[in-house]
């Protein structure tokens, strides 16, 4: 026997890692009203039913401002107030396949219970990526960028009760009385590194760095724009978001490469008019064999993580392919090999969660001057 299911949740949107950023979309002189402007997202099953809607949170003194705890709008004001902040989003999924023993495991609040994990890898499979869509729809299509993403349940850094908990998933067999949703204990993990070598403590600053600091700070620094990229795609490539690391890093790539050759070409004073029809006919990759060779600082290695990185980056935006597993060590060779063209160095890949360790000063030393020595 089946059973119907529901369950409500909210995601919030507001990007904590933007300074004041809104709380969720910014409308102009209208706000959706609740249930009743709700949109049925397309699961692909008709099984599950799920929609998604704005409540109207704010208070209302003149202007209409954003309250989470408040929903006293004034309709009057709405379609006088150029813009409006609209909050989280308000989730409903129904789910009519729910079998006797995963419907026990809920009411009976059994808690790691298999029936239970089933039930909850199952709900959050359905939910994340037409939601994810919805979003994407808003951030890109309306240019609504500072919201943020719902990403896929990792249990490499939580459980599938924290990522319910996170949505404040509740559940209910009449829409009336609801309880948590929490198939297992809610668990963190902190994830860090372990790291054993000099190599990977190098990538973080040291007194000789900060020497060379001082001695830079006399002269402005200006970073071109093709290492702000590079950056952004190593901060990408920390925070899990291997997909955008690849599209920052190939586009910086694309603009390093044309950099170079327009700059070649003015130190030799040769006004070189068809650089545009140069960049249409030859294609990335020969282009990026063709002034790596004439830098000649660039590893083979690095040059074929490159090559390797591009066509990972036309899967994604030709295919709509994941990257494979590999694609972080791609990207790092395709990341040294940009900034070895702009700036002549290795990059740095510091880890912002990283592992850490206490050692005799002789050993760290050892262990400098083996890392040295195998890089010759």
């Amino acid at each position: 026997m089946t059973n119907t299911l529901f369950l409500k949740f909210r995601i919030d949107l507001e990007n904590y890692n933007i300074d004041r950023s809104p709380k969720g979309p910014l409308t102009h002189r209208w706000m959706p009203n609740g249930e009743s402007d709700s949109i049925n997202l397309n699961v692909g099953n008709s099984d599950y039913i799920l929609r998604v809607w704005f409540e109207r949170h704010g208070i209302s003194d003149g202007m209409i401002e954003f309250d989470y705890k408040e929903k006293k709008v004034d309709p009057t004001i709405i379609p006088r107030q150029g813009i409006l902040e609209i909050g989280p989003l308000y989730c409903l999924l129904e789910i009519k396949d729910v079998s006797d023993d995963e419907l026990n495991a809920v009411k009976d609040n059994k808690i790691g219970d298999s029936n239970y994990l089933t039930l909850g890898k199952r709900v959050i499979s359905v939910i994340q990526p037409p939601i994810s869509s919805f979003l994407r729809i808003l951030r890109i299509q309306y240019g609504q960028y500072w919201l943020r993403e719902l990403f896929p349940f990792d249990s490499r850094f939580h459980s599938l009760g924290s990522y319910c908990a996170s949505l404040r998933l509740q559940w209910s067999i009449d829409k009336t009385n609801w309880s948590e949703f929490e198939p297992d204990q809610q668990v963190i993990r902190m994830t860090s590194n372990i790291m054993r070598d000099h190599a990977s403590y190098s990538n973080y600053i040291n007194e000789e760095d900060w020497n060379e600091i001082k001695a830079k700070i006399k002269t402005e620094y200006s970073p071109s724009y093709v290492m702000i990229l590079l950056i952004q795609a190593w901060e990408h490539y920390d925070q899990k978001n291997t997909k955008y690391a690849i599209l920052d890093g190939v586009t910086a790539l694309e603009l390093a490469i044309d950099e170079l050759l327009r700059s070649a070409l003015e130190k030799m004073n040769i006004k070189f008019t068809k650089i545009d029809e140069f960049n249409t006919t030859q294609s990335l990759p020969v282009k990026t064999m063709l002034v790596t060779g004439l830098k000649g600082n660039i590893k083979s290695e690095e040059i074929e993580d490159t090559l390797e990185t591009i066509k990972i980056r036309n899967n994604i935006v030709h295919e709509g392919k994941n990257p494979p597993e590999d694609a972080g060590k791609r990207l790092k060779g395709l990341i040294n090999t940009v900034s070895k063209m702009m700036e002549n160095r290795e990059f740095r890949f510091p880890k912002v969660n990283h592992g850490n360790a206490l050692q005799d000063v002789v050993v760290w030393e050892k262990l400098k001057a083996e890392y040295l020595t195998s890089k010759k």
